[in-house]
C-alpha cells in the first residue's frame, strides 16, 4: 500500500498544474492535498526516481495487463527500495545525534557557570525562578504541574502555559529521569528552570518529531499540588 501511495504522488506530481480555484470539489481537493503531501515525503527521502518509469507502471498496473517483471522481482526491488530509505534515515539520525550531543554538552558546560544555576552530581541542572513552601514530592506521587520544553536555542516543544491545562503526572516512572528528579527537590509552590542532558531527557530515541536524538531539553516547571 505505502508503495502504491509513493507512485501515486509521482503521477500527480507530474499532471498537468491546475489553478487552485480549478479545485472545485472536497474529492479534487483531498487528492491534491495527498499529492503535495506524499511528495514532500519522497522529498524528505531523497528518493532518485525515474519519472517515466514510474508513471509506465503505473498505467501497465491500472491496465491489468502483463508486467515487465514479476510479482517476486517487483517485491524484491521494493525491499531494495525500503531498505535504502532506512539507511539514509538512519545515517541523517546519526549525524543529528552527534551534533546535538556536541551542542548540548557545550551548553552544559557554559550554563553551569551562569549566576544561580544549581549543578547535581546526576547531570541535571536548574536555576530557582521562585521557592515554594509546600511539602516535597516523593516517588509515585501524582503531582499537577504546568511546564515548558523547548530546545537550547529557545523552541517551543510543548506548553501547558499555552493550553491551559497544567500536567498531571507520576513522579518516578510518569516523567522523565531528570524532571523526576527535580520534582522530589521541589517544594510545592516552586517554580523552576530546568536543564536535563540526554540521558535524563529523551536519550538517543528523542520524542516523536520534535525533539532529535541526544537533545539537551530546557524545562520549565511550576509545581501546583501533590495530589
Amino acid at each position: 500500500m505505502r508503495s502504491f501511495l509513493i507512485l501515486l504522488a509521482v503521477m500527480l506530481a507530474a499532471a498537468p498544474a491546475r489553478a487552485a480555484e480549478g479545485l472545485s470539489t472536497q474529492k479534487e481537493r483531498i487528492n491534491y492535498a495527498i499529492g503535495v503531501n506524499l511528495i514532500g515525503n519522497l522529498k524528505q527521502q531523497e528518493v532518485d526516481i525515474d519519472l517515466e518509469l514510474v508513471v509506465k507502471g503505473m498505467r501497465d498496473a491500472l491496465a491489468g495487463g502483463p508486467l515487465l517483471m514479476s510479482d517476486e522481482d517487483l517485491r524484491k526491488y521494493i525491499s531494495f527500495y525500503q531498505h535504502d530509505v532506512r539507511r539514509k534515515v538512519a545515517k541523517t539520525r546519526a549525524g543529528a545525534a552527534q551534533e546535538n550531543e556536541r551542542a548540548g554538552a557545550q551548553f552544559m558546560s557554559a550554563n553551569k557557570n551562569k549566576k544561580g544555576v544549581v549543578s547535581l552530581p546526576s547531570g541535571l541542572q536548574y536555576r530557582v525562578l521562585r521557592e515554594g513552601a509546600g511539602k516535597r514530592p516523593v516517588d509515585a506521587d501524582n503531582v499537577t504541574f504546568h511546564y515548558r520544553s523547548s530546545s537550547i536555542t529557545g523552541t517551543e516543544y510543548e506548553s501547558s502555559y499555552r493550553t491551559g491545562h497544567p500536567a498531571s503526572r507520576r513522579v518516578g516512572d510518569g516523567v522523565v529521569p531528570g524532571l523526576s528528579e527535580a520534582l522530589k527537590l521541589m517544594p510545592v509552590g516552586s517554580k523552576w528552570q530546568l536543564f536535563l542532558p540526554p540521558k535524563l531527557a529523551y536519550d538517543n530515541k528523542g520524542n516523536g518529531t520534535k525533539v532529535g536524538p541526544n537533545e539537551t531539553i530546557v524545562f520549565e516547571i511550576d509545581l501546583l499540588a501533590i495530589n
